[in-house]
């Protein structure tokens, strides 16, 4: 089978106040490559009180534009687009860090397991899974259980998650770098924020690799496109800029604030 370009945004949440057709337009544009027949990956990282995939999948629409079910079910396709959106979560793990359940319809319930726990527990249900990072969750005790986990071989199937939320002037954490070095590999998402108008940042922050593809078993072809020794995993686009740094912690405290 051929290869081809998968343009991938590892950490994406679809919150209902979102104007679905904006946030396709601006993937569109920002996942844009010079392979005219990349295939575009959004992976789902849902929060415990979202289920927008199951809505999509009821409705068999996004943003006025019809979804195909695929042989996966944990897989839409919008075919206009070349674009799949698989199946996820956002999990908060007994410590308070944050993994993703990525390319799965398996979920844990926030705070019942450890970090390591909710790794081997996805990853027996097929799972890819991203240890995220996250403003100040690296830091102190977090820290402590981060630098265990990545101080072991990385488990096949499990990556370092980064996202937009770690802004430009922000350099790449000693955790990562050393992580990296020890043969981590690293998928980057846009993780946008559950206010109107971050439709514009889908895509900002995406990775690419270059893969067989075969639209009969996509999640197949991911699993095994991301878990291939010699794959490199090349992340691209932009993160967020020192004041759109501010301007969104401060609505993540208000939003959290009314949660």
């Amino acid at each position: 089978m051929p290869e081809t370009t998968l343009v991938i945004d590892a950490h994406i949440h679809l919150y209902p106040m979102f104007d679905l057709a904006q946030t396709i337009m601006h993937a569109q544009r920002n996942m844009k490559t010079a392979d005219a027949h990349a295939v575009k990956i959004w992976l789902l990282t849902e929060r415990a009180d979202c289920a927008v995939f199951q809505r999509l999948l009821t409705e068999g629409r996004i943003g006025g534009k019809p979804l195909l079910r695929t042989a996966d079910a944990e897989v839409l396709l919008l075919p206009d687009e070349s674009l799949y959106i698989m199946a996820g979560t956002q999990i908060i793990t007994r410590e308070g860090l944050e993994l993703c359940a990525l390319a799965t319809s398996s979920r844990i319930d926030d705070r019942k397991m450890t970090a390591a726990q909710g790794i081997a527990y996805l990853l027996d249900r097929g799972a890819l899974v991203s240890i995220n990072w996250a403003p100040g969750k690296w830091w102190g005790k977090r820290g402590v259980v981060v630098r265990e986990l990545l101080a072991q071989p990385p488990p096949p199937g499990v990556f370092i998650g980064d996202t937009a939320m770690r802004p430009c002037f922000w350099p790449t954490p000693q955790l990562m770098r050393e992580a990296v070095r020890n043969g981590w590999r690293i998928v980057a998402g846009s993780d946008p924020l559950p206010f109107k108008g971050e439709e514009k940042s889908f895509g900002r922050y995406t990775f690419q690799v270059t893969a067989a593809w075969n639209p009969q078993a996509p999640l197949q072809s991911l699993r095994s496109a991301l878990m291939r020794p010699d794959a490199i995993l090349s992340c691209r686009g932009s993160r967020r800029g020192a004041f759109e740094f501010v301007r969104r912690q401060s609505q993540i405290m208000r939003e959290k604030g009314k949660r």
